[in-house]
This record gives C-alpha cells, structure tokens and sequence, in this order.
C-alpha cells in the first residue's frame, strides 16, 4: 500500500511541474509550397504529414456529391481530394484554383483543409490506355485512363450511404473491376452486359484497414463516358447450349470472356450462393446472386461468365430460369480409392464410413468419417443432420465430391456437401459396453476399496488428535475474543484516520486540477494537467476500494435505505461515465423497462457504487461498439420487488476459467505482470458484498472476443403510494423526428416518447432524416420538434440541422441537440443555428421531458433569441452560501466550484466564526466541516440550532468532512445537520445538494 500511494505521489508532483515549462521551442523553418501535384504524390508517409502548403491549379475530372470523392489533374498527374458538404460543389471539367495542405488519409498522399475557387473550364487529359495490371499496381491510381472489357454485370446501387451509384463488373484480361458512375435517376444500363466497351474515368484503389490493396475501381463521371463496341448480343437462351465436358476442357473453340449457356438438372443447391449442375458430359458449379429457390431433380437453362476457382472451372454472375421439375439424380456409390482419384470431383456420390469426430460452428455442422484408413469429413447448415450419432458408428452419407489439391493439381484430400438432412444415414450404433470400460470400472472399484480403508485409518487418528485440540482451543475462547474486539477497534480507528488524511489533499489536487483546466492553457500544459487528473482519480479509486474492501472485511459497512427515484439515481450515475464513453467512441445506454417502480426505497449510494464500478470495467475492456445497463422486474410482491440489472458490453470477454474467480479480492481477468488494465482487483468483489447486503445475487455471462453481460439482483422496499411516470397533456400528438446512428438508442428513445403519447419518426443518418423532413414540408406538415444525435458518420447533427434550415418552411421547428461529450464552441453553434436545447447523454428521461416542455412551451420563432435549454438550466437556482472550512486550498476549491455555479458564497475559518456570521446575515446554505480549530462543525451546529429555536428559523446545514466510515453519518444528523458530503468534493454531489430545497 505504502508503495503504491508513493509511486502515484511522485507521477503527480512530476506531471504538475511539466504544467507550465519554463521555455518555448522555437518554430522551425517555414516549409516550401508546392505547386504541381507530382510534387505532392512524391512525398512519403513522414512527408506528407508535415503538412506542406499547397498553392495549384488543376481540372475535375470527377465529382459525386452523395460521397467524399473529389478527383483533380494538373499537367503532372492525378490526386484525390476529400469532400465535405460544406465545401462548395464542382463539376468535371471546371478549372480550379487550390490551396490546402499535403497529408495522407490512406496509402497516398492527399490535401488537408482544402480550399479551393472556380476560375473557369479545361478540357480534360487525354487518357492513357492502360492494362489491369498496370491498375492493380497503384501507378495509375488517381490518374485519367481508358480501358477496355467485358460488362460482366450492372445495378443501381442504393440505400447505404456512399452507395448511390451505377454499378458495373468490367472483366478485363487479368482480373475484374468495379466502375462506379453517379447515379442521375437513369436505370442501370442492362442492355451493355456482355458487350465489349471502352470507358474513360479515374483509376481508383479498393483497401482495407491495414491500407492492403483489395481490388480495383474506375469512378467514370456519366454514362457518356462509355461507349460500346459491339452490338447487343441475340438471346442466349434461344442459342444452342454448350456441353459442361466440354466447358471444362481446354481448347481454342471456347468462348473468350462472352457469357456461355448451360442446360441441365440441378443436383445441389446452395442457397444464396449457387448450385450444381449435371448434364450427360459432367457436372459443373454456378454462382448466382439471383434469388431463385431450386431443389434437386430441377431442369434449368442458364447464361453465365467462365471463370476459375480453386483449380477448378465454374460459372460466375450466372442468370437461371427453370425449364422442368424432373426426378431427383441419384448418388453414385463410390469409395474412397476412387474419391481421391479426381474423377468423381463435384458429382454427387455416396459412400460408407465410421464416425471419427463432430464439430459444430455458428453456421456449419460438420463430421468427420474414416475408411481405409483414409479421413474425410461431410457438411451442412447447423442441425441439418438432427440428432447426431455417437462417435465410432457407421454412416452412409450422400452429397456433392469436393477435391482438395495442392499447387501441382494433385488430389489431397475430399469432402463431402450435404443436401438434405436424410444424407447422413447410420448404419451401425457403436456397443457401448466396451473391454476398455470394463476394466476402468474394475480399477474404480478397487480404488474405491482401498481409499475407504485408509479413511477409516485415518479418520480414527484424527479424532483422537481433534479432541484434544478443541479443549486447549476453549480454554483460549476468552482471550482470543477480547483480542478480536481490540483489534476490530484499532482497524476501524486506523480507517477512519486514513480515510481524512488521505482524501483532504486530493480533494486539493482534484479540484485545483480541475479549475485550472477551465481557464486557458497551451496545448502540452493542458496535456499534462489532464494527466494528474486522470493519475489522481486512479489513485483516489484505488484508495476507495481498499477502503471500503476493509470497512466490509470489519463489518463497519451498512445500508442508509431512504426514498430515492431510480431513473434520476442511474442518470447521475451515469452522467460521470459518459466523458469516458465519448473519449472512446462508444455508445453508452440506459433502458429501465416501464413496469419498473419509478420511486423505491433503498440504498440509493451503494447502488449508484455497484452500478458506476460495473459500466466502469465494462468501458474500460471495450474498445469499440457499446456499453448498456438495462433493468427490468425479477418478481414482486405488495411490499418489495426485487430489480434484475444488466451491464451488456461488446468487450474482449472473459474467459470461462476465469469468471468464477473475478469476484475473488485482489484479483482480475487480466492478470498477467504485462496487463494492459489497471485497477486494484477489489472492485468486483466489493460490488459481490454490496449486492449481498441489498439481497441479490451477481453472476458474469461471457465469451472470449464477443464482450461480457454482468448480471445482479437487488431487493427493495415499494413505496405504499408510487408516484406514475408522466404522461402529460401538452406533449401527446406531437410528431418528432429522431436522428441517431445507433439503433439502441432509437429503440430507447422511441419507447419513452410514445410512452408519453408522441408520435415518433426514427431515421438512422442524415439523408434518412433530410428526406423525412422534406416529404412532410411537402405534405405542409413539417416536424414541430427534431431530436438529433451530435456525433454520426458522415453528416454530424449540427450539419443536419443546417441542412434543414435552410428551408423556410422550418422556421417553426425546435431542435433538441443530444451528445456523449461536450466541446468548445458547441454552444455558440447551437445559437447560430437556432437551436433550442443541448443535453448531455445519457439523458433521464426526467430531464428530457422537461427540455421538450420547456422548448415546445418557448413562443420565440426559432427559438434565436430564448436562452439555451441545457442540464444545468433545467436545475439552475441562485444560492447564498457560508462555507465553514479551516483549510486554505480546500476554501479555494469551494469557492470556485460554488461561484462557477453562480452562486454567492462567505468564508469562516472555523466554527465560531460560522456561528458569528449567521448572527450578521441569513444564508440558503451551510457548508460546515466536521474538524476545525477553536469550535469544531459539531459544535458549531449546536450553537446555531440553539439560537434558531428562539426564533423558529431553521437553515439547511451540510457536513463537509473526509470521515467515511460507518457511523460518521449517523453523528452529523444526531448533531443537527441536514446532510453530509464526503471529501474529495464531487462537483456533480455538490449541484445535487445545491439543487435542493430550502428550509425556511
């Protein structure tokens, strides 16, 4: 313990000396700007992110608005710039005046912060012809280029954003690419698949996350860019068909790139993949997109592209029409010499063999059979098979023959694809009584024999021995119990001492930290203070759970149970974790069902404790997705109910090893001495004891890579007259508009609005809420009320709420703005913007009620000139406030918080002085701490009660203290106080206690 609080002490003192550095680095040498794109091109990774001025002039080769494409070209080359709805529209061919800087989004060089202006027109380059593999190489990419193919196939891509487009499948000597044009309300242009063309566009790269080439693209700027160079070819399906022998066989009369047509009976079907063909010559796979349902024994006639897959001929992007319903083809018997001979490969065959293993994934069921020696396995959907037989029983299977072959083309192995669930049929279950058995029942037995014969032995040597232990252990009962108690008296007076020393200077170091990183500071001084903040609070929780791990391990922890709200308990809760969230791109959720008690009596605190700890792991194991808590009734009864909560994350997981033994003290999932997660290992196991003491239980259900759901039940006390959840009047029938990205959150949101009587519209993004809001201003209908979601991919809410004002016929509509995290400026933009409401999330749905009664309620048009509806406005209440505290930085860090808060606020240095100061002038509130020189807070408070009595007054006095052991409570009620606060000062505690009402 000593080790740990001084390694913290040091990282603490050691950052706040970096939080003002005594010198400036001077500003390197000015960079050069750049004024041709090959200049720009040329530059490496470390280059281009130095950010070069940029000053050029270049014309648009392509241009789509619904995406971030933007393509330029100057004399020297192509380069790809980002675009953003709030840079203004181009055209190709207009000529362009840029200036920007150089840096680099993916795998190239690109322009940052471009700005650019219309200085007149220019011919696009003539382009270069230009092969596949001089595409794939990336030398082409951005570039002007012609090329020549094969429409493979054609559609109009839609629905998702970036994917409103014309889509083609060029086939081209060496591969296949994708040709992407603008969609301008055309259809797809079908009459090109399979005609030869020559397109003109810009040559483009697909990539993934790691910036690995994964294919490539033509972006072409309209239909007129293409042109065909040969008719439209006759209806294949009158031609005659080719034989599949004969498609499968090389020879220099096949078709070269054209579709080919195929007749026969289907033999598999694979659905949403393909199936299996078999005329007289052999049997072939096709690959459709085309929804279709065929079963086996269907004549069809199909046109499809030739293509190679895993050594072995198939046909690609196939159309299929079905001629006739025949007869099922029947499996040809076969065995395993003639399976890896290669000359049944996708037929369909039956052959026999035992059962060696089975394997189930998600999707696919699979066994693995042997005979001769020779192992072989058959697949199919989950639970095609049924009931599955036990290992060593002997099957006859059916389904189409797949060879495996290395490089050489040489027959590896084969497998087997199921139809049907009656192609794994048993022939012979597996004895279970086996020689092996036997004897490991003989030995059993045996073993078993002798163990009891040693017990007994041994049994009657301990009992002897116990006896005289438990009478030398009664005559020390006395003495050891009288050392119990002193020590439990000397444990409990030792936290208590710990608890004030240590929690009266971080209460310091917290909250100077925090006022300074209010006030303007450089970039590394806000860095490093940021630092010491986040290292403070670490070291505060570390302490906090050792604390109170030793105040359970000395049964010194009890329950305050009080009337308390649940949403407002969990929104507060909440509120403290949502920065967190923010800061990681997640998304953090509440739900509490409707038939959970809005009013319950408990143990608000310890609640909040267990549920903060809880969705505090859980942010801290996930790295991407989102965390939600989620409550809901168990059971009840007329006095009590018992709430089930859940914690859900999309985390690492936990192993199944380990679940049972995170609840053990000191110990974690993460554990090894190269762990990435922090934490005392006490958290989980004080959230066990909490839980026991509200008389639930707690569990953890988990899945390596596929995130944790930590489950507890907790029992409280209804109250006699339960207060409804509202439903007012003046908000029934409103129509509202959602906007958020994330479908937890619109299914939260839709469930509390209509609770209340509204009509909700959900939209997913921006062009989804855009073309909501633009059918019902045609319909002369806008949405009063637009609930939106700040940080969405793409199109951000303030973006969305401009696109919307634009509109005069919006004048009418309040917005109400919703984000994880705040940052600078926002409020200014909401003003600019005319919006009227800026809430925090999680949002209680108390609160959000009250925002959408106060915005619907504001007369003003647009809501311009009303004042902004936030969090703290919907509580905001002026207060006069004595502050009784003895410690000068502890008297700064009130001061600051209570007058940012604007209130007003008077200093005493200790008791007498507080008691002399409410003589002088009356106060809303008084802030008194517990230890002070010359009269203490205990009494002080007596004092004040004494004389309010004589004149029927009576002011709200809190206690303000570092003591946080049980009991300390109890003694600053007893005294005549009205609450207690617990040093380190929470900011969020103190707007609680300040929001409270007064006492006259």
């Amino acid at each position: 313990m000593a080790q740990t609080l001084k390694t913290w002490s040091i990282v603490l003192v050691g950052l706040a000396g970096c939080a003002y550095p005594g010198e400036l680095i001077p500003p390197s040498r000015p960079l050069p700007t750049l004024t041709t794109i090959a200049q720009i091109r040329k530059l490496n990774l470390t280059e281009a992110r130095r950010g070069y001025p940029i000053h050029l002039r270049a014309v648009v080769t392509y241009f789509d608005p619904l995406s971030p494409d933007l393509f330029l070209h100057d004399p020297t080359g192509g380069i790809w710039v980002k675009w953003s709805p709030d840079r203004p529209r181009v055209s190709p061919g207009q000529l362009l005046e840029l200036r920007g800087a150089t840096t680099q989004t993916d795998f190239a060089p690109d322009v940052a912060n471009p700005q650019w202006t219309v200085i007149g027109h220019s011919p696009v380059p003539a382009p270069r012809r230009v092969t596949f593999e001089q595409m794939a190489s990336t030398a082409e990419d951005s570039e002007w280029v012609e090329v020549e193919g094969i429409v493979r196939q054609t559609a109009h891509l839609h629905g998702a954003p970036n994917q409103n487009v014309i889509w083609m499948d060029l086939g081209m000597l060496g591969g296949h690419i994708d040709v992407e044009i603008p969609w301008t309300g055309a259809p797809a242009p079908s009459e090109l698949v399979d005609r030869r063309v020559r397109i003109h566009g810009v040559c483009g790269a697909e990539f993934n996350a790691m910036n690995q080439l994964v294919g490539v693209q033509l972006y072409v700027p309209s239909l007129q860019d293409i042109s065909a160079l040969e008719p439209p070819r006759p209806d294949l399906f009158a031609a005659p068909s080719m034989p599949i022998g004969e498609l499968q066989r090389f020879g220099i009369q096949q078709p070269r790139g054209h579709r080919v047509k195929l007749t026969g009976v289907v033999t598999a079907d694979l659905p949403g993949h393909g199936f299996y063909l078999k005329d007289q010559t052999g049997t072939v796979y096709v690959e459709t997109r085309q929804e279709i349902v065929l079963e086996p024994g269907d004549q069809v006639e199909t046109l499809g592209f030739v293509g190679l897959f895993d050594q072995r001929v198939e046909l690609e992007q196939a159309v299929v029409r079905r001629t006739g319903v025949g007869r099922r083809v029947e499996p040809v018997p076969i065995t395993v010499e003639q399976a890896m001979s290669g000359a049944v490969d996708s037929e369909l065959v039956s052959l026999e063999g035992r059962l060696v293993e089975h394997s189930k994934l998600r999707h696919d069921e699979t066994l693995t059979l042997e005979q001769n020696h020779v192992i072989f396995s058959i697949s199919s959907r989950t639970g095609a098979f049924g009931k599955t037989p036990r290992e060593g029983s002997l099957l006859r299977v059916s389904g189409i023959c797949v060879d495996d072959r290395d490089s050489f083309g040489h027959v590896t192995g084969f497998r087997l694809i199921a139809r049907f669930g009656d192609d794994v049929r048993i022939l012979q279950r597996p004895a279970w009584w086996t020689l092996g058995r036997a004897a490991v029942l003989i030995g059993g037995l045996l073993a078993l024999t002798l163990v009891g014969i040693t017990w007994v032995i041994v049994l009657r040597a301990r009992v002897q021995k116990q006896t005289q232990v438990i009478s030398q252990k009664l005559s020390q009962e006395e003495s050891l119990r009288q050392a119990a108690q002193l020590a439990n008296r000397a444990k409990s007076e030792f936290l208590a001492n710990m608890s004030h020393e240590i929690r009266t200077p971080m209460n310091g170091i917290i909250g100077m930290t925090d006022l300074v990183l209010d006030t303007p500071l450089a970039e590394d001084q806000r860095e490093h203070l940021e630092t010491v903040r986040s290292c403070a609070r670490a070291l505060l929780t570390v302490i906090n759970d050792i604390l109170d791990f030793s105040k359970i391990e000395a049964d010194k922890l009890a329950l305050d149970p009080i009337v308390f709200n649940l949403d407002d308990a969990l929104g507060d809760a909440l509120r403290g974790l949502a920065i967190q969230a923010d800061n990681k791109g997640l998304e953090l959720v509440c739900q509490i069902l409707p038939d959970v008690p809005a009013q319950l009596i408990g143990d608000p605190g310890r609640l909040r404790q267990i549920v903060v700890n809880l969705i505090g792991n859980a942010l801290k194991f996930t790295k991407t997705g989102e965390v939600i808590l989620k409550v809901e009734v168990e059971s009840h009864t007329e006095k009590e109910v018992i709430l089930h909560f859940r914690v859900i994350d999309t985390g690492i997981g936990i192993a199944p090893e380990k679940q049972l033994k995170i609840f053990d003290a000191f110990t974690q999932a993460d554990g090894g001495t190269t762990r990435q997660f922090g934490g005392t290992g006490l958290g989980l196991t004080i959230s066990s004891r909490l839980v026991e003491m509200l008389g639930g239980r707690i569990w953890v259900e988990s899945e390596i890579g596929r995130g944790s759901t930590f489950h507890f039940t907790a029992r409280f006390t209804q109250v006699t007259y339960p207060v409804p959840r509202p439903r007012p009047a003046d908000v029934q029938n409103v129509s509202v508009l959602v906007v958020d990205d994330n479908a937890t959150n619109r299914r939260i949101l839709f469930e509390t609005l209509s609770g209340w009587g509204m009509k909700v519209t959900l939209a997913e993004d921006g062009a989804a809420a855009l073309a909501q809001m633009e059918s019902r201003i045609a319909a002369e209908e806008p949405f009063p009320l637009v609930i939106v979601d700040f940080q969405m991919p793409l199109m951000d809410g303030f973006e969305i709420v401009e696109c919307i004002r634009r509109r005069p016929e919006s004048n009418t509509t309040k917005f109400v703005m919703l984000t994880s995290a705040g940052q600078r400026g926002d409020v200014a933009r909401c003003k600019t913007l005319g919006i009227s409401a800026y809430l925090s999330k999680p949002v209680k749905s108390s609160d959000l009620l009250r925002c959408i009664q106060t915005v619907l309620g504001s007369a003003t048009p647009n809501g311009s000139s009303a004042p902004l509806v936030t969090r703290h406005s919907l509580r905001e209440e002026s207060r006069h406030v004595l502050l009784a505290e003895d410690n000068l930085v502890n008297q700064k860090l009130a001061v600051r918080l209570l007058e940012k808060q604007g209130h007003t606020v008077v200093v005493a240095n200790n008791g007498q002085e507080a008691v002399q100061a409410l003589d002088r002038e009356r106060f809303d509130l008084v802030l008194m701490d517990v230890q002070m020189p010359i009269m203490d807070g205990f009494e002080a408070t007596a004092m004040i009660r004494k004389k309010e009595k004589e004149k029927s007054e009576h002011t709200r006095i809190v206690a303000v203290t570092a003591y946080a052991m049980k009991g300390d409570r109890e003694r600053c009620l007893e005294a005549g106080m009205d609450g207690y606060i617990c040093k380190p000062i929470d900011p969020k505690e103190l707007s609680v206690i300040l929001a409270g009402p007064q006492l006259s």
